[in-house]
């Protein structure tokens, strides 16, 4: 990953950045570089609730900022995966995490509000929720602490958000949690390989997916012991949703060149295999017309 560690300690750290954990001496990208990768998204693992910022990067530089074509990219959300943590558990505290958030606006607003009035030597006469309405219009990132600035500007719309789907039954929570704070906009899911069962509501949410390295899904039926397999890019694809491909860890499916060719034999187009690992992962990352032609 070119991170010095790819998950941290604390389950909430949206005040973290890769920036601070980049190696660029990292044989990763010496890889990455051999194997035809020229950006590359570094963003923190999926062992979290809230993660820090990624940065895109391209895989050849001195120091980080040489290396960097994007930074602050996006802010990463896992709603299930962190070790310990049960799904009860995972989504309470996720749903703490932007329920404390309101909280904190909240008080700030209300405190900004009567600063604006004392300095403008008027009396506060409004009721204290006319005073929030009022002062989170006042509210800007500078008045906001480490802890909850990033947070407030992916609630804004001023920051991109990665969210970690592990399972289908995940995939409603993640939305919903999307939905009900305002980025889902902004939103790209980092999808699971099982996730593709609940491929109808990333279809109806409107918004792209990256896919698991593992192209197959394979599950055995209980009572027959039948086999059955899944090409997973189909099933999106054939959905219409976006989708992007990541490498795989095995020796051959670590190529893109190798996941868009398994893509164009499993059926699909030429167009659509070659704008999953160039054109599509560009414009997710924010890149534009920068890269990925």
């Amino acid at each position: 990953s070119g991170l010095d560690r790819p998950n941290e300690s604390v389950p909430v750290g949206p005040y973290l950045d890769v920036f601070d954990s980049l190696d660029p001496s990292s044989l990763f990208f010496e890889s990455s570089l051999r194997d035809g990768v020229t950006s590359i998204h570094v963003i923190q693992g999926n062992d979290c609730l809230v993660a820090g910022l990624g940065r895109v990067v391209r895989p050849f530089g001195m120091t980080v900022d040489a290396m960097t074509s994007r930074a602050s990219s996006a802010i990463k959300i896992s709603v299930a995966g962190k070790r310990s943590y049960d799904r009860v558990r995972q989504r309470a505290d996720l749903r703490a995490v932007f329920d404390d958030l309101e909280d904190y606006l909240e008080t700030l607003a209300e405190k900004r509000y009567a600063e604006t009035e004392k300095e403008a030597e008027r009396e506060v006469t409004v009721s204290p929720a006319k005073a929030r309405e009022l002062g989170k219009k006042l509210i800007s990132d500078k008045d906001l602490d480490d802890k909850h600035r990033n947070l407030y500007r992916l609630v804004n719309g001023r920051l991109d958000a990665y969210v970690y789907v592990d399972r289908a039954q995940d995939a409603v929570f993640a939305v919903e949690l999307a939905t009900a704070h305002g980025f889902l906009e902004r939103t790209t899911f980092v999808l699971g390989v099982e996730t593709f069962k609940a491929v109808k509501v990333f279809q109806a949410a409107k918004r792209p997916v990256i896919l698991s390295g593992s192209l197959d899904y394979r599950e055995t039926d209980r009572l027959t012991g039948e086999e059955t397999k899944t090409f997973v890019p189909k099933v999106f694809a054939d959905a219409g949703v976006t989708f992007a491909l990541l490498p795989g860890e095995q020796a051959t499916s670590r190529w893109l060149w190798y996941q868009a060719a398994r893509c164009v034999s499993e059926g699909l187009s030429r167009a659509q295999a070659l704008s999953a690992i160039t054109s599509t992962p560009a414009a997710l990352c924010g890149l534009g017309k920068r890269a990925g032609q």
